[in-house]
């Protein structure tokens, strides 16, 4: 059933065009992601279907009696109703209808014959309505949300005003499940949440029968909870079916065929402008005629615009030397301050090469860690030591290392005072900083700017242990894309810090996971973390006697498949652009063949040579991609 369609949306801000002619439909099985570059209008789009903001053109038909739930990324939820109240308020339709329940009772024990026939039946009536409502489940469902949420029982009476910005946000994400919406539209609902809360967030929108529109940075959460995606890019909206990983795949084949097509379309006009050019340069009446034929065919040839694509950063970490084989050894790091001990008993040895992601609860001290690595910080107990030729890297989340009165130019050019004036201006340009916005200053600039200006300079070091402190936080998700690109090809070691699970999942060799007494390395992924993590539950379920050598062989094996799968899973994607390069170069002698009129007798040989060639090699690398997909 279709909850609503919106047909030819348009959003202005004045002489600024947000998104112009958009149209959609949102059915009630929906799982839909809402993506695109900052400022492209998502949360202005969820605001214009919940009825928050006006449209400036369009129209939108809603399902009669839709209720829609909006659940805002900037959360200025408060009240004085304490914590459990105000989340049990989002059931008060519900309460009503205990409440008549009630009274229908009351009267029911006071009525006469006649009366109690009629109210029996009312009773009947709000009693089935209560049941089909799960009225007698509705505490232990909050308690459960909360829980799941990192809000414990101890905060159930406070008062909501009295809270955190991040767990007013929470209280407000916990209402917006709880209160049974048609439809469901998310904000960033992953902001303020930690690993374990967003994976309670996935599970609870996976089995919830509500359909819901959720805008996230959360490339990982995407993943888990979407099957279409829903792309707002350059004023206008492309919709995708399946994860967000399939979308990015999809995404990018799009181009490249709208591209094909573009060039495609090019060379045939340019094609036909030579031939009739040649035809009129030969002044017969019999050559006249042909280019007059000609122009009528290129009058009828329909021109395919050139594909356009939203400006993304450019760059590539390069190491200025090697370093050893050893390039940091902890034993025994600890650190308090003042009489509180934030962590103890550090010990990590990383290998040239590795790229180590550090996880672990929120307060942890992961970033206190990073930062006695740097020697921001002097550990309390313990040592560390760096190896030979370290040259270390350090991305700070805050970007502290960014002069706030300086322009972004004189902060690069102070730095690296060896490049020139247009060296500078050259790799600003490759991080976007195009025009005035080199002489912005950096006060002036926006989460995302700083990180990126951050990350200008981190590559221009060139150093080779890059030790990151949530490198993704304030960049869109194309920027995101292009560091993971360059630091999954960077020749050097890398220790770093991030929530963020799909980032973690591209670049990590090994995972990290900090305790407050201990740190625990797994090696691979997230995705193998998670699988580690999995199988001990399993064996500890189990309670079997398997012997802890089988157990690391099982997960070894396990290992192995997916790399396995993996592997083979590129090889397949590499065979099908070989046969995309082969059947664009047939259609290309096909294309050839078509004016043999032009072409002599041994250009036509040599073309038809050229054809079965093709042809031939075609043949073997579809049935090689047969063999490999089967």
């Amino acid at each position: 059933m279709v909850l609503l369609s919106a047909d030819n949306l348009s959003l202005h801000f004045g002489i600024d065009e947000i998104f112009n002619n958009i149209s959609f439909q949102v059915k009630d099985d929906a799982r839909i992601g809402l993506v695109g570059s900052n400022g492209a209008g998502k949360t202005s789009l969820l605001k214009i279907v919940s009825h928050l903001m006006p449209k400036s053109g369009g129209s939108i038909t809603y399902k009669k009696g839709l209720k829609i739930n909006y659940l805002s990324q900037i959360s200025d939820f408060t009240c004085e109703k304490t914590v459990f109240n105000q989340v049990m308020s989002v059931f008060d339709d519900i309460y009503a209808l205990e409440i008549k329940l009630r009274e229908t009772e009351r009267l029911m024990a006071d009525a006469d014959s006649d009366t109690l026939e009629k109210l029996a039946d009312e009773y009947e009536l709000l009693n089935m309505q209560f049941n089909e409502a799960d009225g007698y489940a509705i505490e232990r469902q909050a308690r459960s949300v909360l829980s799941g949420l990192n809000i414990p029982e101890e905060m159930f009476e406070r008062q909501v005003s009295t809270l955190s910005g991040g767990q007013r946000a929470r209280i407000a994400l916990a209402s917006a499940l709880l209160s049974r919406p048609d439809l469901l539209l998310l904000d960033e609902p992953t902001n303020h949440l930690d690993m374990s809360a967003i994976s309670f967030l996935e599970n609870y929108l996976n089995a919830s029968s509500t359909a819901y529109i959720v805008v996230s940075h959360d490339r990982y959460f995407l993943d888990k909870v979407c099957g279409q995606i829903f792309e707002i890019s350059l004023g206008t909206l492309t919709q995708y079916t399946g994860s967000y990983s399939d979308y990015v795949v999809k995404r990018d084949e799009r181009y490249e065929q709208m591209m094909k097509e573009y060039n495609a379309n090019r060379d045939l006009i340019k094609r036909e402008e030579a031939i009739i050019a040649r035809y009129r340069k030969w002044g017969r009446e019999k050559s006249f005629k042909a280019a007059k034929s000609r122009e009528k065919r290129l009058e009828k040839i329909e021109r395919v615009d050139k594909p356009l694509k939203e400006h993304t950063v450019n760059f590539k970490f390069q190491t200025a030397k090697r370093s050893g084989d050893d390039v940091l050894v902890c034993e025994n790091i600890a650190k308090k301050f003042g009489s509180k001990q934030i962590f103890s008993n550090i010990d990590l040895h990383i290998n040239s090469g590795e790229k180590i992601g550090i996880i672990g609860e929120n307060g942890i001290g992961k970033t206190t860690l990073l930062k006695i690595i740097t020697k921001e910080l002097a550990p309390s107990e313990g040592s560390f030591f760096l190896g030979s030729g370290v040259a270390i890297g350090y991305y700070d989340q805050h970007q502290q290392n960014l002069s706030l009165d300086k322009t972004a130019i004189d902060e690069v050019w102070d730095a690296y005072r060896e490049l020139t004036h247009q060296q500078v201006r050259d790799t600003l340009a490759l991080f976007l900083f195009r025009g005035d916005d080199i002489e912005k200053e950096i006060s002036s600039l926006s989460g995302g700017e700083r990180a990126r200006l951050s990350l200008l300079k981190l590559m221009l070091s060139k150093a080779n242990f890059l030790i990151l402190d949530e490198p993704t936080n304030h960049l869109d998700m194309d920027s995101r894309e292009v560091l993971e690109a360059a630091l999954y090809d960077f020749p050097g070691t890398i220790l770093f810090v991030s929530h963020d699970r799909y980032f973690i999942n591209n670049i990590a060799t090994r995972i990290v996971h900090m305790e407050k007494d201990n740190l625990t390395s797994y090696p691979g992924n997230w995705d193998d973390y998670l699988a580690h993590l999995a199988m001990m539950r399993r064996d500890e379920e189990n309670a079997d006697s398997k012997s802890k050598t089988q157990r690391s062989k099982e997960f070894k094996q396990m290992r192995e498949s997916e790399k396995e799968r993996k592997q083979n899973a590129k090889a397949i994607k590499d065979i099908e652009a070989e046969i995309e390069k082969l059947e664009a170069k047939i259609e290309n002698v096909q294309l050839r063949l078509s004016d043999a009129a032009n072409l002599s007798s041994d250009e036509i040989s040599a073309l038809s040579i050229e054809h079965a060639e093709l042809a031939n090699a075609l043949e073997a690398k579809v049935e090689q991609w047969a063999q490999m997909s089967s």
